[in-house]
């Protein structure tokens, strides 16, 4: 059995209903292995892990509408990742 091994990029385009005075965040649960994350054009930051969750505040970036949330996600294998 073949498994990709690669980049792949993730899109999700969502509106939101925005409520007074709450923070809002992007939450994942795992990403194999490094994630770079954006809303609407602005890098929200990266997470390198396979099996931990993670998150970004984007409470300043989210809008109402036409909100475009895209992870690029590589899971190449290097051996400067695997630590024996």
């Amino acid at each position: 059995m073949l498994f990709y091994e690669g980049t792949i990029w993730y899109k999700k385009s969502f509106d939101y209903q925005r409520k007074e005075n709450a923070r809002v965040f992007v939450y994942f649960g795992a990403v194999n292995y490094l994630a770079d994350v954006y809303l609407n054009g602005e890098k929200l930051g990266r997470h390198e892990g396979g099996f931990t969750p993670f998150n970004f505040e984007i409470t300043k970036l989210v809008r109402d509408k036409a909100n475009s949330l895209i992870v690029k996600v590589d899971n190449k294998r290097r051996r400067t990742r695997f630590r024996p």
